[in-house]
C-alpha cells in the first residue's frame, strides 16, 4: 500500500528493496490513484493549516496540480521504451514529481507569511483591503466591525480584512464619511496624508484638499492630531477642522450648514414671544450641541418674538442678533454673541 511515508522515503532515496518492489509494482502498471489522493490530502491539510481561505484554494485547485505531475512523469516516457524499464528511469521521474510536490506545499506556505506575492500566477489575497471607488457614485462599504463608510468618486481606502484586539486602523486618500460602530475597547483610527482623527463611536466625513485637510463631525467626539506639527484637537457635533498642507496647523472652527443632533429638539417648534434671548441661545446650543457664549449680564433685559422654524443655524442667530442689536463671530468651534444690551 502507498502511504505517504514512502513517498517521503522516495524522495530521500531512503527506500529498501522491499519498498522499492512496491513502488515498482504502482509505477508499472500505472496505478497512480492512491498517490493521486496522497498529494491531494497534503494540499488541502498545509492549505488548513497556513489559514488558507476556501475561495483561494479553489481559485488553486484549478492550477491541477497533480495533472502537471502526472504530465512530467508520461512526458519522460518515451512510447518506443519497454513497458518494463528500468526503475531508475521511471522513478527517477517520480520522484522528481514528488519533490516538486513539497516545492508547491513550501511556496503555498511562503506565500501565506509573505503578503501579495505571486504562487502559480495567483495573487493570494493578503490581510488588508485596498477599495478605490472609480464610478461618479458615492461607494457604500461595511467594515470588519460594522462601521459604515460612504466613499466619495475617486477616494480609496484601506484596512485590514480583521481588525486587531485593540484597535481599528483605516487609511483614507480623498474623501469619505464614517459612520463608526461603538467599541470602547478598539479607537477607530483614520491616516491621512496630513492628519490622523481617532474616534470610539461617531459619525463624520474627511476631505482631502490640495492644500488642507478637513473634518467635520456629526455626532459623538472626534480626536484629530497633526502629522507634521503634531498638536492636538478635539471636535463635538457640528464642528470642523482644518488642517493646513502648508503650516501643519490645525484650525477649528463649526460646519458650514450645522444640523440638529440632540433628539428631543429635532420636533421643537421654536416660537418665542417676549422669549429671553438667554433662554433662546441656550436652546439652540443644546439643539445643535454648540457652545454659545455670550454675557449674561449684558444680554438679561433683551427678548425676542420670533418664528424659528426652517431656518438655519446661522439665518437664526442673524435673525436674532438684529433685533437685539448684536452680532456674533465664530471663535475655535464655538459662537460668541457681542452686543450691548438692551436696557433696561
Amino acid at each position: 500500500m502507498i502511504t505517504r511515508e514512502l513517498l517521503k522515503k522516495l524522495r530521500e532515496g531512503s527506500c529498501s528493496k522491499q519498498e522499492l518492489a512496491v513502488l515498482q509494482t504502482y509505477f508499472d502498471t500505472d496505478n497512480l490513484d492512491e498517490i493521486q489522493a496522497i498529494l491531494d490530502k497534503d494540499w488541502m491539510d498545509t492549505a488548513s493549516k497556513k489559514n488558507i481561505s476556501d475561495q483561494e484554494v479553489s481559485e488553486i485547485a484549478k492550477l491541477n496540480v497533480w495533472s502537471k505531475i502526472s504530465e512530467t512523469i508520461y512526458k519522460n516516457d518515451e512510447p518506443e521504451v519497454p513497458k518494463h524499464k528500468p526503475l531508475y528511469s521511471r522513478w527517477y521521474f517520480v520522484a522528481a514529481s514528488v519533490a516538486a510536490l513539497f516545492v508547491v506545499l513550501g511556496t503555498l506556505w511562503l506565500a501565506t507569511q509573505r503578503k501579495n506575492e505571486q504562487v502559480f500566477g495567483l495573487e493570494l489575497a493578503s490581510d488588508r483591503v485596498n477599495q478605490s471607488n472609480n464610478t461618479q457614485e458615492p461607494m457604500h462599504l461595511k467594515l470588519p466591525d460594522g462601521s459604515i463608510v460612504r466613499l466619495a468618486s475617486g477616494s480609496t481606502i484601506q484596512y485590514k480584512t480583521g481588525f486587531a484586539e485593540n484597535k481599528r486602523d483605516v487609511k483614507l486618500t480623498g474623501e469619505a464619511f464614517f459612520d463608526v460602530a461603538k467599541d470602547s475597547l478598539r479607537p477607530f483610527s483614520i491616516q491621512t496624508a496630513l492628519v490622523k482623527i481617532q474616534v470610539l463611536g461617531t459619525s463624520f466625513n474627511v476631505r482631502e484638499a490640495d492644500n488642507a485637510t478637513e473634518v467635520d463631525v456629526k455626532s459623538g467626539k472626534v480626536k484629530v492630531e497633526s502629522n507634521r506639527s503634531g498638536n492636538q484637537v478635539f471636535l463635538g457635533p457640528n464642528q470642523r477642522v482644518l488642517a493646513s498642507r502648508n503650516d501643519g496647523m490645525l484650525r477649528k472652527s463649526i460646519v458650514a450648514l450645522p444640523q440638529i443632533t440632540n433628539p428631543r429638539e429635532e420636533n421643537s417648534k421654536m416660537e418665542f414671544q417676549d422669549k429671553p434671548v438667554a433662554e433662546i441661545l441656550a436652546q439652540l446650543s443644546t439643539a445643535y450641541q454648540i457652545d454659545i457664549l455670550f454675557d449674561e449680564a449684558a444680554l438679561e433685559n433683551c427678548t425676542v418674538t420670533a418664528r424659528l422654524t426652517d431656518q438655519q443655524l446661522f439665518t437664526r442667530l442673524d435673525m436674532i442678533c438684529t433685533s437685539i442689536g448684536a452680532s456674533y463671530t465664530v471663535e475655535d468651534g464655538s459662537i460668541r454673541i457681542h452686543g450691548k444690551g438692551c436696557g433696561n
